[in-house]
């Protein structure tokens, strides 16, 4: 129920849906880079070097299944996001 149409609207639903996912704490999700998601294979691997775990160490956290729709809000997400990136890798003066 959460608008969908601005992309900070897109932003924090995806960010809720994640959370539903993985069952990550909000500081283990912020610091967290769009490689380290793995759609197809519905996991996410948490890099303690990067993102605070407990006991400092890196684990592979797998999506729970929350439903269809949440995972699909997740992976429009991530896929908006790199496409972002590449497009922007494209403007990039040499």
């Amino acid at each position: 129920m959460i608008p969908n149409t601005t992309a900070s609207e897109k932003r924090d639903k995806a960010l809720i849906a994640f959370t539903l996912l993985t069952g990550a704490r909000g500081s283990a999700i912020a610091p967290m880079k769009i490689e380290h998601i793995d759609i197809k294979m519905g996991m996410v691997y948490q890099d303690a070097s990067g993102v605070k775990t407990k006991y400092s160490k890196s684990f592979t956290r797998y999506f729970s299944p929350v439903g269809d729709e949440v995972y699909r809000i997740v992976a429009e997400w991530v896929d908006y996001l790199k496409r972002a990136r590449f497009l922007s890798n494209l403007r990039e003066p040499p």
